[in-house]
Formats: C-alpha cells, sequence, structure tokens
C-alpha cells in the first residue's frame, strides 16, 4: 500500500510526496502521535512523536477521493493495539452520558491525527467535514488504519449527517473498534467493507469480556 511506502520514506527524512503516483493528485497528508515512547527520527526533537499515517488524494480522472491510512509499525503503536479498555465515543462526552464506547489506544492515536495542507496542520477532526463535503469518498485502511479508518468513516458521518450517504470505508484486516452502540453509529455510514482472511487473528481481537463488548461493523 501507498501508505507505507510514504511512511518508510517519511522515516528517512525524505518527501513522501515524491512517491505518489501521476494518477492521484494528494490534498492533505495525514499525521499523527503514536504514543511518548515510540521509535523516533534521529533528526528530530526527541519530544517530538510526530508521524506519518497517511493522505487524502483524488483520482485525477474520477475525481473519486481516497483517505488512506497505513497499519502498525512503531513500538509504541503496539502498545496502543493493547490498550483494549473502552473510553466513550465521541471523544470528550461524558462516560454518564455515552451511547457508545471505542477501543481507548485507537482512539488515542485517531485524536491526535492532523491534516497538513500547504504546509498548515490542522485537526483532522476540524478538515474533515471540508475534505468530504459534497463528494462521493472512500477511506481506505489496513489493520490499525482500518480501526482508524472506521473512526474516520463514523466521525465524518456524525459531523456531516448530509454527507453520510456518499460515505464508504474499506477495511483490510481490521480488527473490531467499538461495542454494539458505536455499530448502531456506524450504520450511518453510507458502506463498510471489511475485507479479511480467517486465519488472521488480529480480525478476532480485541475481545470481548465480561466488562466490555466488542463486535465488528459492515459486511
Amino acid at each position: 500500500m501507498l501508505s507505507y511506502e510514504m511512511y518508510d520514506a517519511f522515516d528517512r527524512g525524505e518527501n513522501p510526496l515524491a512517491l505518489v503516483p501521476d494518477n492521484l493528485s494528494v490534498i492533505a497528508l495525514i499525521y499523527g502521535d503514536p504514543g511518548r515512547d515510540t521509535e523516533r527520527r534521529r533528526d528530530r526533537k526527541p519530544r517530538d512523536t510526530s508521524t506519518f499515517y497517511g493522505f487524502v488524494a483524488d483520482e485525477k480522472s474520477t475525481k473519486q477521493r481516497a483517505i488512506v491510512l497505513r497499519g502498525t509499525l512503531q513500538p509504541n503503536e503496539w502498545l496502543r493495539n493493547l490498550q483494549a479498555r473502552q473510553s466513550p465515543y465521541p471523544a470528550g462526552v461524558g462516560r454518564w452520558r455515552a451511547k457508545a464506547w471505542v477501543h481507548s489506544g485507537f482512539l488515542e492515536i485517531f485524536s491526535s491525527l492532523k491534516s497538513e495542507e500547504g504546509g498548515v496542520q490542522k485537526s483532522l477532526l476540524q478538515a474533515l467535514p471540508n475534505l468530504t463535503s459534497g463528494r462521493d469518498i472512500v477511506i481506505i485502511g489496513h489493520s490499525l488504519g482500518g480501526a482508524l479508518a472506521v473512526l474516520t468513516g463514523v466521525e465524518a458521518a456524525r459531523l456531516s449527517p448530509e454527507d453520510a450517504p456518499k460515505l464508504r470505508v474499506v477495511t483490510f484486516g481490521s480488527p473490531r473498534v467499538g461495542d454494539l452502540g458505536f455499530a448502531e453509529m456506524a450504520k450511518r455510514v453510507g458502506k463498510i467493507d471489511r475485507v479479511c482472511n480467517l486465519p488472521d487473528v488480529v480480525t478476532a481481537v480485541p475481545p470481548s469480556t465480561g466488562r466490555t463488548t466488542y463486535t465488528h461493523i459492515g459486511n
């Protein structure tokens, strides 16, 4: 997946845009913070853990827009993957008011994501309504990126209900993201397709326990 190759370029200190094929027009790059104890590029400040997660691009001939998110690569992302306790969704809602609960580690990374356009960064949450407004859009992710894609799609549908029918989420080998309340919210998204190999253990986690419930969403 192109997002992995672009991450490798970023990690080497190179320009990830140099890898973009001619048929794509990149609208924004997506960065995020996987946590303090992750590996860091040698030429970056020790406290700066921001890293590359994906991109937003238009296919030039069809004008279809895609948001593409990579999977786990850094050590602290594995730690985030293991943070399977649940947090209220949307982020910031009080526990007593929450109707949906999601994986805390995935939500931490998702909440840190920033969209960079023309060298200017803003929260992906702030950017989503503009990025998805009035167009067909597909949000694609693999593994951890699949979980982030689901959160992106559900959040985009929540923020812009009028655009929700045009949203499509496609995940590859995605873990479960949230509970039944979250799955109900995900029904606002126009279409969610989940691609997996049955022996892939990632698609079977996190498991439901006596205290938490996790369920897959989509077809």
